[in-house]
């Protein structure tokens, strides 16, 4: 390529105008076949009922001419960390072969027998050879696979063997756990998950779904303990319940696609978190001369460990180590809290406040508002419903209508 490049720069140099070549010409250089379609049916099958036949069609294609009659079509999978096959062969539509066909199909059929082993099988050609643009043998082609179909992982592309509808998928459905433990359940495949690690101490609960990565959706995270006197699994959760070694299972049990999958470790459990209780000193109400005002105070110590004042009225005061500066009159507030760890419990919210004035001067605290109490609506009174008696006649018959607003029937008249 390089040789006719420089021969193309001499050319125009010398004035020479050189024809382009034709995309034709350009296309048939020295290369591969390649894949045009991979397609196989049925994609899943159900050995229970016996013998399984599969359809296949592959379709190459390659500028010059393909030389290869026939392809091997090869099926395997891992059973026990060896990897079994079986393979068949197909054959060109074409007949006679026409060695200037640019796009050859392969088809077949494959017979599955009933005694195939139940599982994922991966699916791939042998490489297959090309002409070269003088007419000779080119290159081999890859190997070729089937493009993914389907979402299950390490079964997107594969056929699916079935035995009473189970597949048996020797499949590592979960990896981690994320913390430091005795084992790890691991895969060829980057883990993404680092959560923080969990409380292993007496009284804590653990929902292994945070600190484990599923391969699938298909399956559900389970826990079960070895050492029922320290801890105890439900569900996805392992709850400590005394101090000591605890051993637990994690599992994924059996599914119709699945094998099952478990791993066996162990923590120790510590001794229960507690919650802190922090003592806090009292600050007299403060009368300063001028603003800004300095003064000292207790450092405030719970368990050993320095607990920070946070003002809630840094208008009025701050606080730094043991000083608290003053800027104004008011009522300075602090709050106290520690923040939980793996030994404790978050604290309570503690108070501290005091009245801060200058020399003087007079605070004049808001006088709070009394919320007025809600009249109560009068309920209307109903009226008392009256009736009244009529008496009408109607020749020598009388009778008497009583209502409220009684009249006489037809062909009656109201006697007065």
């Amino acid at each position: 390529m390089k040789i006719k490049s420089i021969f193309v720069a001499v050319l125009l140099a010398a004035g020479v105008v050189v024809a382009p070549a034709s995309a034709a010409e350009d296309a048939k250089v020295l290369q591969k076949p390649k894949l045009e379609s991979f397609v196989f049916s049925p994609k899943e099958i159900e050995l229970t009922a016996g013998d399984q036949k599969v359809t296949l069609e592959v379709t190459v294609s390659h500028p010059v001419g393909i030389i290869s009659k026939t392809i091997d079509v090869i099926f395997s999978k891992v059973v026990a960390s060896t990897s079994i096959t079986f393979s068949t062969t197909l054959s060109r539509l074409d007949s006679p072969v026409n060695p200037k066909l640019t796009t050859v199909i392969f088809k077949g059929q494959v017979n599955i027998p009933a005694s195939t082993p139940p599982g994922v099988w991966n699916i791939s050609t042998s490489p297959i050879l090309g002409y070269s643009p003088s007419g000779g043998e080119g290159w081999y082609s890859d190997s070729f696979a089937p493009e993914n179909f389907r979402t299950m992982p390490d079964a997107e592309k594969a056929l699916l063997v079935r035995l009473n509808g189970d597949l048996l998928f020797d499949f590592q459905t979960f990896v981690g756990p994320s913390f430091s433990t005795e084992k790890y359940a691991s895969d060829s495949k980057p883990i993404t998950q680092f959560g923080q690690s969990p409380i292993f101490r007496k009284g804590e609960t653990i929902d292994f779904v945070n600190y484990l990565e599923l391969r699938t959706k298909n399956v559900e995270i389970q826990i079960s303990s070895l050492t029922p006197t320290i801890c105890t699994g439900a569900g996805s959760k392992l709850l400590l319940v005394a101090m000591g070694n605890c051993q637990y299972k994690i599992f994924t049990p059996k599914t119709k696609d699945y094998l099952p999958k478990e791993l066996v470790t162990s923590n120790e459990i510590k001794s229960p978190r507690f919650k802190p209780e922090i003592y806090i000193p009292v600050i007299s109400d403060q009368t300063v001369a001028a603003y800004p005002q300095t003064i000292s105070k207790d450092l405030v110590f719970s368990w050993d460990e320095l607990v920070s004042p946070v003002s809630e009225t840094p208008g009025v005061c701050i606080a730094n180590g043991k000083e608290i500066k003053l800027f104004s009159s008011g009522l300075c507030r602090f709050t106290y809290s520690m923040a939980a760890t793996e030994a404790r419990f978050a604290s309570d919210i503690y108070t501290q406040s005091f009245k801060v004035k200058k020399d003087g001067e007079v605070l004049v605290e808001p006088t709070p508002t009394a919320t007025p109490a809600p009249v109560a609506t009068p309920t209307p009174t109903a009226k008392p419903v009256v009736k009244k008696t009529i008496t009408c006649v109607k020749g020598k018959k009388t009778i008497k209508k009583t209502a409220v607003s009684p009249k006489c029937p037809a062909g009656y008249k109201l006697k007065k």
